[in-house]
């Protein structure tokens, strides 16, 4: 699997800067944060490489006391037709 850092922000308010991407696929990624957005909501990303897009979050996982699953949200790019 790709694993990658962004910085994410949401309306140009940063949301966190060096922010772990895991589970990259073709249409969607996990971004693990503490705090996630909530369903619908849009997003925008810059790679380490300058690379920009905007995104949607399509899942979400709170942080939950005593679970192994790491908080964060699931996004999908914003992919122009």
């Amino acid at each position: 699997m790709i694993e990658s850092f962004v910085d994410l922000t949401y309306r140009g308010l940063a949301l966190g800067r060096r922010i772990q991407l895991t589970a990259v696929r073709p249409s969607t990624a996990f971004v693990e944060l503490a705090t996630p957005m909530p369903v619908g909501t849009q997003v925008a990303i810059v790679t380490d490489d300058g690379l920009a897009l905007d995104a949607t979050v399509t899942w979400i996982h709170e942080q939950v006391t005593g679970s192994d699953r790491v908080p964060g949200m699931v996004i999908a790019p914003a992919l122009a037709a």
